[in-house]
């Protein structure tokens, strides 16, 4: 049986709402919300996690790891459409998340050849990652 232990999420999510109504720093307050959307989909409250991210995705449309957190949200939803819609964009940029998000979505919709693709394409980049590390 799996214990998982969300006192320490609920914690984490109380700390950014403070932090988030103490600062009026654009940079600090957009990685704020996005900590708290990661915080608030660990916790299973997905509605408010989506609304978080498409907020963050309106705002700031190029950042790959808000496409990748609204991908995971809708992933987890099960609305595998959406989710690989909203991540495809990065997964062509070569942004690890969302290429697992999309080739995850790929998958359960039976696009299996891009899925693999895509899975591909991830421990490619995992490989240059690494390369750059050592």
């Amino acid at each position: 049986m799996l214990f998982r232990s969300y006192h320490k999420y609920e914690a984490a999510l109380a700390s950014y709402e403070m932090a988030e109504q103490k600062t009026t720093n654009p940079s600090i307050l957009r990685r704020i919300q996005l900590r708290k959307g990661i915080t608030l989909l660990r916790l299973g409250r997905l509605k408010e996690a989506e609304d978080i991210a498409k907020a963050l995705a309106r705002r700031y449309p190029e950042d790959l790891t808000i496409q990748a957190l609204g991908g995971a949200v809708l992933y987890y939803g099960r609305r595998y459409s959406e989710a690989q819609a909203f991540v495809e964009k990065g997964a062509e940029k070569k942004n690890l998340a969302c290429t697992m998000v999309c080739s995850m979505s790929d998958l359960i919709l039976g696009a299996k050849a891009r899925a693999y693709k895509q899975v591909r394409d991830s421990f490619k980049i995992l490989d240059e990652i690494g390369r750059a590390h050592v």
